[in-house]
């Protein structure tokens, strides 16, 4: 690695207290909290922002995250279109369910928004820099060492030029890339959530009206795959579909253009929703992108959002968990600085246990929303207020509810779960039954 036989980096000699890789929500979040807490930050963005980036809705519960944050009139100057809740509709049309964040009393703030991203990450990283942090565009970091009294990282400029800087923490934020996780083997890929998505946005995609319009619209398919339909403004909007790997439909030689709009044209739904709306840009396909990590952090160095870990993006989690990984991440360093030690077992056990504890929770639900009986009874919720209330409370991103929304939780998991296993069983019933009958002859052999 790099620096091998360099000398030890002396405290007094940091550039900066804390140097983020990665300038998206988490790496933004991070940096506008140390510097608002009188740290020095120094952000290496291997982009140059604004950037196209997908999973433009976010939860209510961001509300509170950008209080803390000193975000509000940030947010309120994007004009963003509001969002009231979430509809859930079967392909044929004929199910839906729908999710209204004002259900349950839990939920503090009951509209979220939906964003362009290209634009709210700008917003945040250009706050980040109004409160101090330095942000480097166009910078790619491509080694680092840490040692007793620091780090330092080296990285490539815009102008193809090396630069050595040295800090007292390393906060990882580069998403997907996984700068630090990659090259120390961290990332772990999530077996069981194989999926590959294709997405672009829209011109004139039809709208619900009223109070629906700002929903985010979720369509189901039989296969277990899915549609998201994101309204970003009047006119724009996200069109994407997530298919389990093995339902990939994906033909040879076909391209992610060609394949969403095939798909959208032989659902039924889809094709009323799309009706003659044009399509804006390019398409694009991301696969595997469900993933967890051996470890969230040392002595050193953290990793926040995306780049520790990542869902399946169907509850929309994604802007929400990388900016309380950010938030987090902020308080165990300024900590740290501020008593002039590294991060002790305590304050990693501390960080590393809030992001798995978290990624648990709504892994739960993703997991679960690819079981038909799960849709099923998502689908059938409406007759039961209080299971509905409980999935509200969830799915607005208030990962610790009360004791009574985490026991009717626990019972749909522990009934969906229940009810899978039977599944398995009869399936496994039929097959044995059927070898030991033998395999049925053919007409015309005897």
């Amino acid at each position: 690695m790099l620096f091998e036989h360099s000398p030890p980096v002396n405290h007094n000699s940091w550039e900066y207290d804390v140097a983020i890789v990665g300038g998206g929500p988490a790496g933004s979040a991070a940096a506008t909290a140390l510097s608002r807490a009188g740290k020095s930050v120094l952000i290496l963005e291997r982009d140059r922002f604004p950037r196209f980036h997908v999973g433009e809705s976010l939860l209510p519960m961001s509300n509170v995250l950008f209080r803390e944050l000193g975000l509000e009139s940030v947010i309120e100057a994007g004009n963003y279109q509001e969002k009231h809740g979430a509809s859930f509709i079967s392909e044929c049309g004929e199910k839906r369910y729908r999710i209204d964040f004002s259900f349950s009393d839990e939920v503090e703030e009951p509209v979220a928004r939906h964003v362009t991203r290209s634009e709210f990450d700008e917003r945040l990283l250009r706050n980040a820099e109004k409160c101090g942090a330095q942000v480097v565009e166009g910078a790619r970091a491509k080694e680092f060492q840490s040692d007793e009294n620091g780090v330092r990282v080296e990285y490539v400029d815009a102008d193809g030029e090396a630069v050595e800087v040295k800090c007292g923490f390393l906060l990882d934020a580069s998403g997907r890339y996984g700068f630090l996780s990659r090259r120390m083997g961290l990332r772990v890929p999530d077996q069981e959530l194989k999926m590959v998505a294709l997405f672009a946005q829209f011109d004139g995609v039809t709208r619900e009206q009223g109070v629906t319009r700002g929903d985010i619209r979720i369509v189901t398919r039989e296969d277990l795959g899915w549609w998201w339909i994101i309204p970003l403004s009047d006119n724009r909007t996200s069109v994407g579909l997530v298919l389990p790997k093995g339902a990939d439909a994906r033909r040879k030689g076909e391209s992610a253009e060609e394949t969403l709009l095939r798909c959208a044209t032989e659902s039924p739904v889809m094709r009323e929703i799309l009706g003659a709306a044009e399509l804006v840009g390019e398409a694009r396909v991301e696969a595997d992108f469900s993933y967890g990590t051996r470890s969230y952090g040392g002595e050193r160095f953290l990793l926040l959002g995306d780049a520790g870990s990542f869902l399946d993006p169907v509850f929309s989690t994604g802007v929400e968990l990388a900016l309380q990984s950010g938030l987090e991440a902020a308080r165990e360093v300024t900590e740290a600085l501020e008593q002039e030690r590294k991060l002790n077992r305590r304050s990693l056990k501390r960080f590393e246990g809030l992001q798995r504890r978290r990624y648990a929770f709504y892994r739960r639900f993703v997991t679960n929303f690819y079981k038909p009986f799960f849709r099923d009874m998502l689908f059938g919720a409406a007759e039961w207020p209080r299971i509905t209330r409980a999935m509200v409370v969830a799915l607005a991103g208030y990962d610790r509810p009360k004791l009574r929304t985490r026991l009717l939780l626990w019972w749909v998991f522990f009934t969906v779960g229940l009810r899978a296993r039977q599944s398995r069983g009869s399936a496994l019933t039929s097959a044995g039954t059927a070898d030991r009958m033998g395999s049925p002859v053919p007409d015309g052999t005897h």
